[in-house]
């Protein structure tokens, strides 16, 4: 979820990369060329589809390539759910990390 403070969109291309407890992702670049996205206050979803299952999930690297007119961009939380099991990951988006929250 994108902040909703002044400044807070992104034009950059953003990706990711989550860890579980035995396996990664990989990156993962996070695109709709339909619709823009990261705008101020905006929920992006996006579906991951994994060759098979990270298991506990241990963390999430997110990041944007500084591309476009406004390429700063305020990142106030993620949420990762694995769509079998149901399980959630709250990651709260810090100064230079981010926090995770199992729920």
């Amino acid at each position: 979820m994108t902040g909703s403070r002044n400044g807070s969109a992104t034009t950059a291309h953003v990706g990711c990369e989550i860890f579980g407890e035995r396996e990664n992702s990989g990156p993962c670049y996070l695109l709709d060329s339909s619709r823009p996205l990261f705008r101020r206050g905006d929920l992006n979803v996006f579906i991951i589809s994994l060759p098979k299952s990270l298991e506990v999930i241990r963390g999430v690297r997110i990041w944007h390539d500084n591309s476009g007119k406004s390429p700063s961009w305020f990142l106030n939380r993620a949420m990762l759910r694995d769509s079998q099991t149901g399980e959630k990951w709250i990651f709260l988006a810090g100064k230079n990390e981010l926090r995770w929250f199992y729920c």
